[in-house]
């Protein structure tokens, strides 16, 4: 019964369950990350479609609006204004799922060193580390999409303590309740924290029927009320978060149980799996919710 995995749609990532052989897409995606980091940036470039795009949206925060590059020259003179040369790279999880990669990473950016892919907006001047959140969309052997997602907010308060109070808190407070309360079942609830044009997308679900994409309250309460239905029991813990202006961003292990007929096996059927939920908060709604997980490790796990 496919409607079980419509229910997955916050989770990521564990080292303890990478694959002993990496997907291709994760080997191409890290060392295009790594080489950007360490400043080869001529060489990450090798690993970019030609007409690739390159968003930060959480660059908001030192901005006033989202960073979007379009087209591999492009990116690669963005990534050149970056002191990557004094930044290190760890990634603390990784999966694909349908080409598309989402790594967990955390930069270690040293004295007078610029955070990657912040280009000249901002450099830190203490050793720091950055959590961040990267997807990539690979097909055909290239990057097609670049998107990442960074704590400027802990880049900020490292620099001044000149920062308004509160802001980070109200994100993280809407975002926490809404998916406590969608998770729960508690839809009622979770709609008065849904804004009526919210859109959901979930781009890894390819493997499940998807991939799925929703837009208004209606559509996206429909969609969770269904998945619901199949799951006696689920439950979410989260392993990682960050807010970094309006966006919310949570690394999540999710487990649910089903009775009955769940992907053709009878019975009893319980799994867990790891994905990656981002929340956009507005004016005290949720206006945006994209998920990606693991399905591919989630169906293994299940038997299918």
């Amino acid at each position: 019964m496919q409607s079980l995995l419509l229910l997955l749609a916050p989770l990521l990532l564990s080292q303890d369950h990478a694959p002993a052989d990496p997907a291709p897409e994760l080997v191409l995606a890290r060392e295009y990350l790594e080489l950007l980091t360490t400043g080869d940036v001529d060489a990450a470039g090798r690993h970019l479609a030609p007409n690739a795009v390159y968003a930060d949206p959480t660059s908001a925060a030192l901005a006033g609006s989202g960073r979007l590059v379009t087209g591999r020259d492009a990116i690669l003179r963005h990534f050149r204004r970056s002191t990557a040369s004094q930044t290190s790279l760890r990634v603390d999880g990784a999966f694909v799922s349908d080409g598309e990669v989402v790594l967990n990473l955390t930069y270690r950016s040293h004295a007078d060193a610029g955070v990657i892919g912040a280009g000249e907006d901002v450099a830190t001047a203490v050793t720091s580390e950055i959590a961040s959140m990267a997807r990539l969309t690979v097909a055909d052997g290239r990057i097609q999409r670049h998107v990442e997602y960074v704590d400027y907010d802990a880049v900020l308060r490292s620099l001044t303590t000149d920062l308004p109070i509160g802001a980070g808190t109200r994100t993280s407070d809407v975002a926490d309740a809404y998916l406590t309360h969608l998770y729960a079942g508690e839809l009622a609830e979770a709609r008065g924290l849904l804004h009526a044009d919210a859109v959901f997308e979930d781009p890894t679900s390819a493997p499940v029927g998807g991939p799925w994409r929703f837009e208004g309250a209606d559509a996206i309460l429909g969609f969770f009320a269904r998945s619901l239905e199949s799951a006696s029991a689920s439950s979410f813990t989260v392993e990682r978060a960050f807010t970094a202006g309006e966006y919310r961003v949570l690394t999540l292990t999710y487990t649910t149980q089903g009775d009955g007929e769940v992907f053709g096996i009878a019975g009893q059927v319980k799994g867990s799996t790891d994905a990656v939920t981002v929340l956009r908060v507005r004016d005290g709604r949720v206006v945006e919710h994209l998920d990606l997980v693991d399905y591919p490790r989630l169906l293994a796990e299940i038997g299918r």
